[in-house]
């Protein structure tokens, strides 16, 4: 009786390649779900964080807990007797040498090397700068004259083919 039963339900055949549980015909319920999907697991993945530092502050981790705070009340008791103002200045002493140091003069140099060039050589670089500009203002020039010609021609067409 239990073998008869188990194959009706596994069907005539005892084919069990078509295991799927999808009809294909079916009305999708969730349109927005591969849209949706991965802003869910970001947010799933924000409140598995946010839970387990509220887990941490409320000492429910007492462990972790016990070890960040003694952690933290000895990082403060050094720093108590460190120069702040010491560290402070040096540290930006450092900085100011390595950001505006000695090599800067080398910048200067170029930059004022490039400046004299330019002052030297501005008639040329002007001859250059009009001549270009000439050779592209001929150039738009010709351009639309073309254009007008096109368009003209265009006009005696349709003329020509419509009356």
């Amino acid at each position: 009786a239990q073998r008869a039963a188990k194959k009706s339900l596994i069907g005539e055949s005892g084919d069990l390649d078509d295991l799927s549980t999808r009809d294909k015909n079916r009305l999708n319920m969730l349109p927005l779900r591969d849209t949706i999907y991965p802003y869910q697991m970001l947010f799933r993945r924000l409140c598995f964080k946010k839970r387990y530092i509220e887990y941490i502050l409320t000492w429910e981790h007492y462990f972790l807990s016990f070890w960040i705070t003694n952690i933290c009340i000895v990082v403060g008791i050094i720093c108590m007797f460190i120069p702040w103002g010491f560290v402070i200045r040096w540290v930006s002493r450092i900085l100011v040498w390595v950001f505006l140091g000695p090599w800067m003069r080398l910048i200067q140099i170029y930059n004022l090397k490039s400046e004299e060039y330019l002052a030297e050589n501005r008639g040329k670089i002007e001859e250059k700068t009009t001549q270009s500009e000439k050779q592209s203002e001929d150039d738009y020039i010709m351009s639309l004259q073309i254009k007008k010609e096109m368009n003209a021609k265009l006009v005696a067409m349709q003329k020509l083919s419509f009356g």
